[in-house]
């Protein structure tokens, strides 16, 4: 899968890249068809039990914050994990268990996180998720 770009905007703004283990905020853009804004944030789903990514955040938001982090083994691989929890919680994929739906939720476990390559696109750096 080729995914779909993302753009990443450092919490820091003096910051003019993006650097490993810095905060930063995830904005997928505007979504027609889930009518949101883009801006992820993690949010309780009670059906689920767990913390969800929604694309319905806005700047500096609780819950609003991510870092990109490097992976032990996979070259070129990287994962995002929550900025705002104690320890480490990886973005991973997982099966909504009312619609049937992937999600992006969150796992202690570094397993099963969710492994980012990211690749030029228009002159803007984006991950294939």
């Amino acid at each position: 899968n080729r995914g779909d770009p993302v753009k990443f905007v450092p919490v820091d703004e003096t910051q003019k890249q993006i650097h490993l283990s810095s905060d930063v905020q995830i904005d997928s853009g505007f979504s027609a068809y889930c009518r949101d804004d883009g801006l992820w944030r993690l949010a309780l789903d009670a059906y689920n039990r767990r913390l969800v990514v929604i694309a319905s955040g806005a700047f500096n938001a609780p819950r609003s914050l991510f870092k990109i982090e490097t992976t032990d083994g996979s070259l070129g691989a990287y994962r995002i994990t929550t900025a705002e929890q104690e320890g480490s919680s990886y973005l991973t994929l997982f099966r909504d268990g009312l619609s049937g739906l992937v999600m992006l939720g969150l796992t202690d476990d570094p397993s099963k996180a969710l492994l980012i390559v990211f690749a030029k696109y228009n002159e803007d750096v984006v991950a294939t998720i």
